[in-house]
């Protein structure tokens, strides 16, 4: 069979954006096969076009898959009329209503620290008690009892309703999050025959882990602190001012000498502001060799007030053999259970070290056994503290890359999650009648009175053409 990649937008060219392009042609290559489309934006007609030709993407196209809700609210009533049997499968990447319903519990606190006179000029709060509510925290479908819900929170619950109708009309959800799996069946009663479970499709760097090299020389061949993150994601531009502000200083004054790297692309005028070389904060902006930036340094910082999902950046940094220190927030999806296999993390969860429960308070997960490829905590000082011992404990660093290195291949194993999820996918498409007549709530959504995307799609198109 064949893959087809369709985008709705122009193909980037080499002088605009050679990274894309570069990608795109990687895509195109002999090795890979996959062939690409080009279609302009709201412009149904040249999608339907190449759904409906043979010629285009084949007479026996069997699956399409949507990048997240909002590909999948512009462009799944166009496959469901012009390749019915399809299997419609949406790739949620993480839950954005969750996200962004962090996103505005931070601010809250961050506004009523303001309010309260208590705010220094960094205003960026962060407390057991705040962690606590992020980590527990639900996005409501219901509109408000009283009229004091700011327009921050309405977007939440829009988003919500839109990413759970975009789950219910799909045969299929990928989920990246046991947390995010887990609050789709309980919280929203989503069956969990829609849902598959697929995280990350890693595998080591062999370099990191090379079993010649000793686990000191592995220690002393590194140096320095890593950050990495796109400045385009909200979390990532509040995790370096954070940073910057409130932790770092902390570290400066446990480790005199310490040097972190900012790495991220399209970093704004008040992220490159925070370079201070003097402080030993170096932003670097866009990375071109992660594995060889991540096998030089010793401590990757994840210092997430808010996210969702599993955090890319912390499986890469497992993947080259770098332990991390974190908050909850940031490593969420990342444990083991006893027997070695995943679990979703508990919301009373220690907000301390998951490597050693007897040094560091208690475990993260009370049941987990284990250790954790890193330290985690939630206030400045507790997280500084965990940097600083991650960084000049050569023996707390070598338990956590081992750690690492469990979870990478209990978790994250490339062949195992590839394999689960085209089993879900085979079964789904074998099943597809099936599903879609015991799918009520699918049904009931694409009820042309529930379809108010498509029409603002077309909406849209009709009032540009």
């Amino acid at each position: 069979g064949s893959v087809h990649y369709g985008c709705g937008a122009p193909r980037p060219s080499k002088s605009s954006s050679p990274a894309a392009s570069v990608h795109l042609e990687e895509l195109e290559s002999a090795a890979v096969g996959i062939r690409t489309h080009s279609f302009p934006l709201n412009r149904s007609s040249a999608v339907e076009d190449a759904l409906r030709s043979d010629e285009s993407v084949g007479s026996s196209l069997k699956c399409v898959a949507f990048d997240r809700y909002y590909a999948e609210e512009a462009y799944s009533f166009l496959v469901r009329g012009a390749r019915p049997d399809a299997l419609r499968v949406l790739d949620m990447q993480d839950f954005h209503a969750l996200r962004l319903g962090r996103m505005e519990v931070v601010r809250r606190w961050d506004d009523g620290r303001r309010h309260d006179g208590a705010a220094t000029t960094s205003s960026m709060m962060m407390s057991e008690e705040l962690m606590d509510e992020l980590v527990r925290f639900v996005p409501s479908p219901l509109d408000p009892r009283s009229n004091a819900e700011t327009r921050g929170e309405a977007k939440v619950r829009d988003v919500l309703l839109r990413e759970l109708a975009a789950v219910h009309r799909s045969d299929l959800t990928l989920v990246c999050s046991p947390r995010e799996h887990r609050l789709l069946t309980d919280a929203y009663g989503i069956p969990p025959s829609k849902l598959c479970l697929a995280p990350f499709f890693a595998s080591e760097h062999p370099p990191a882990y090379d079993p010649a090299v000793p686990a000191e020389r592995r220690f002393e061949s590194r140096r320095d602190f890593a950050v990495l993150g796109g400045f385009r994601h909200p979390p990532n531009v509040d995790s370096a001012l954070w940073l910057k502000r409130e932790v770092w200083p902390r570290i400066r004054s446990l480790l005199p000498d310490a040097v972190v790297h900012v790495w991220g692309a399209y970093p704004p005028r008040r992220a490159m502001q925070l370079h201070d070389e003097r402080e030993g904060f170096l932003v670097r902006g866009r990375l071109d060799d992660l594995e060889g930036e991540l096998s030089r340094r010793r401590v990757l910082l994840a210092p997430l007030r808010y996210g969702a999902g599993i955090k890319g950046k912390i499986v890469d940094a497992f993947r080259c053999g770098l332990p991390v220190a974190t908050t909850p927030v940031g490593a969420e999806g990342t444990f083991l259970s006893p027997g070695g296999g995943r679990t979703a993390e508990p919301p009373e969860m220690s907000s301390r070290s998951m490597a050693d429960a007897s040094a560091h308070d208690r475990a993260a997960d009370d049941d987990d056994d284990r250790g954790w490829g890193g330290l985690v905590a939630s206030t400045p000082s507790a997280l500084a503290s965990s940097a600083a011992s991650l960084h000049s404990d050569s023996s707390l660093w070598s338990a956590c890359q081992g750690n690492a290195r469990r979870i990478l291949r209990a978790l994250f194993d490339r062949a195992t999650n590839l394999r689960r999820t085209e089993d879900a996918v085979r079964e789904a498409m074998r099943d597809l009648e099936g599903r879609r007549e015991r799918d009520v709530a699918g049904a009931v959504l694409w009820h042309q009175r529930n379809r108010s995307s498509e029409y603002f799609s077309r909406w849209i198109e009709l009032k540009e053409t």
